[in-house]
């Protein structure tokens, strides 16, 4: 999908869906460009970081959650949502 101005762009067109709003949302990414095209929409990011160490990426950018594995996945929408 590109850089983050693009997925931000893809976020546009998701949100303008008179049926959703951001808090319904759940952006799932695996790089910090995600994590800045939620945040910049005020939609929850989940990280899929398998592959890379994004502690410090989650700390600064404020991922609610990283994932080394989408098995891990529905628990974790579960907690975000409860919030």
């Amino acid at each position: 999908l590109g850089g983050p101005k693009s997925k931000i762009d893809n976020l546009d067109h998701v949100t303008k869906k008179p049926h959703l709003q951001p808090q319904e949302i759940i952006y799932i990414g695996d790089s910090p460009g995600d994590i800045i095209a939620g945040k910049k929409k005020k939609i929850k990011v989940i990280l899929i970081g398998q592959k890379f160490n994004y502690s410090a990426f989650r700390k600064k950018l404020g991922s609610q959650f990283v994932l080394s594995s989408l098995c891990d996945l529905p628990e974790q929408i579960t907690k975000l949502l409860a919030k």
